[in-house]
């Protein structure tokens, strides 16, 4: 069969699957491939030069539209440059799609240029590979077989020369698969919820999808007890009579007092660090996870969470706990004037300037948080609203998060990503990306200072944090970005209607006195 045919085909079938939409880095082995999609008149297709962001692009895209997406690589070693990315994916149960092109199996392990074994590579975050010649009418019927994408696939074509062997004209695929919803309930616990050792938990709400947004938002209106909201959960405007616990330190008081004595999880794993503390520290308090991922995302819990379903949530409430006690120690354990105080008394340190920024992000904008500190920043001292919230908490990394962030992006209205500066260095040519966005406005946040200063926080060694002296403004101009810098005087910076890079610039000092007094005064 012709590579025209095979690439024909391909697509064919992965539309099926419901893939209708490629991320491609061209080369001249996946030439058949491009070709093919680039005529296809109901396919959507994207063009970028690195694989690694690629893939993180279309990790994105796979969040907003619910459809796995595919990332096309040329031979030789790009198709390795996915591996971050399908590794994300695979710990956020995300079906990520890789073609990857290849000369012919006959010239493997013969040092020939762009030959390398490119099978076997990715086994280990993909649920199936594939290995194909396009020439061999067996392994095209093999690929017919493929019928749905619950997991991710690496699908390698090998295309012998000519690349280009049949003229090719406009073409729609016949047939686009339904929606497979990212984020499934895969190998999660369908049984019955039990609860034999939860008697006066702390629900910790993190990421969630917008397949169970509703239901998790509804069953909030009717719990009473204390509850812990992530950012990316999406549910921190407090219009309920939910008990809120604002403070990474009120959860180490309530559970210090044995005022609480549980916790139940509700979405992905969270950012908390009392949740890592649960290894250790708190190793015999038990846990009850609820969640779309098939990771309990603790070392001592090995057994899978369970499915974070209607009726799971509908046993929650019909458990009957007294938070009689916890309710009544509310105002004792609130830390809510300590920090107020403390974001006065230091406007240029970091988790003043991450307040501030909270207030001017309007409620109705797309909100992607950076690994690392900015999440963690953005838990305990933004504004409590109502934002739609993503991260990438799968793998939790720094690498490919303006990729994944640009791929989610909204057609419409502002689309906020905040992340650190060492996050912005590693993925800096992602911001190539913004040509991609609809009507879109994007804000890139970049708050820069000098390095991972979270390891400050660890009291490790200053070599730890990469220290740098950069700033952003070459970046902004080099991607054709408005610029603007703020250094915590003065106005806040009001971005124009154009795509913006803010750089947020936090004096290290009045950082290192706020944290200092946090941890001194801690409840």
């Amino acid at each position: 069969m012709s590579n025209i045919k095979v690439s024909f085909e391909l697509i064919e079938t992965l539309a099926r699957c419901g893939v209708m939409d490629y991320c491609v880095c061209p080369g001249s082995r996946n030439a058949p491939l491009i070709e093919v999609l680039e005529k296809c008149e109901n396919i959507r297709v994207f063009y970028h030069f690195d694989e690694r962001a690629a893939g993180f692009f279309a990790l994105g895209r796979m969040k907003k539209t619910g459809r796995p997406v595919a990332v096309v690589t040329t031979s030789g070693t790009a198709v390795m440059e996915t591996l971050p990315a399908l590794t994300e994916a695979y710990y956020s149960n995300c079906p990520l799609v890789v073609l990857s092109a290849d000369r012919p199996k006959y010239f493997r392990q013969s040092g020939a240029p762009q030959v390398v074994d490119q099978m076997g590579v990715l086994r280990s975050v993909v649920d199936q590979e594939l290995d194909l010649e396009a020439a061999n009418s067996k392994d095209v019927f093999v690929l017919q077989q493929l019928k749905t994408l619950e997991r991710s696939i690496h699908i390698n074509i090998c295309f012998d020369e000519p690349l280009l062997d049949e003229p090719i004209s406009s073409w729609r695929v016949s047939h686009k698969g339904d929606s497979l919803k990212c984020l499934s309930l895969v190998d999660l616990k369908m049984e019955p919820l039990e609860t034999p050792q939860i008697s006066k938990p702390l629900v910790i709400l993190s990421g969630l999808s917008d397949k169970v947004y509703d239901d998790v938002k509804e069953w909030l209106k009717n719990w009473s007890g204390p509850v812990y909201a992530e950012a990316p959960s999406g549910l921190r405007q407090e219009d309920t009579n939910t008990f809120w616990v604002r403070d990474p330190q009120e959860v180490e008081t309530l559970f210090s007092h044995q005022i609480l004595d549980s916790v139940i999880r509700i979405g992905d794993v969270p950012t908390l660090r009392f949740w890592r503390d649960l290894e250790r520290k708190y190793k015999n308090i038990p846990v009850l996870s609820l969640s779309e991922r098939a990771f309990s995302g603790l070392g001592r819990c090995p057994d899978k969470p369970y499915a974070l379903t209607k009726s799971h949530l509908q046993t929650l409430l019909n458990m009957r706990w007294d938070f009689s006690k916890a309710l009544s120690q509310k105002e004792k354990i609130s830390n809510r004037d300590k920090v107020s105080g403390l974001l006065s008394q230091y406007p240029l340190s970091e988790p003043a300037m991450i307040y501030q920024l909270s207030q001017r992000i309007d409620s109705c904008s797309f909100l992607f948080l950076g690994n690392s500190l900015p999440i963690r920043e953005w838990d305990q001292f933004a504004e409590r609203k109502g934002w739609k919230c993503s991260a990438n908490r799968g793998a939790n990394g720094i690498d490919g998060l303006l990729a994944s962030f640009l791929g989610q992006c909204q057609s419409k209205g502002e689309n906020w990503c905040v992340i650190g500066d060492q996050s912005a260095l590693y993925d800096l040519n992602s911001l190539a990306l913004v040509k991609e966005q609809g009507e879109g406005v994007i804000r890139i946040v970049v708050v820069n200072n000098g390095g991972g200063c979270i390891f400050r926080q660890l009291n490790y060694a200053d070599y730890f944090s990469n220290p740098h002296t950069f700033n952003f403004s070459g970046a902004a101009e080099m991607f054709g970005l408005e610029y603007c810098c703020y250094k915590g005087e003065g106005e806040f910076p009001t971005p124009t209607k154009s795509h913006t890079l803010i750089e947020l610039v936090p004096a290290q000092n009045e950082s290192d006195q706020f944290w200092s007094s946090y941890k001194r005064d801690s409840v």
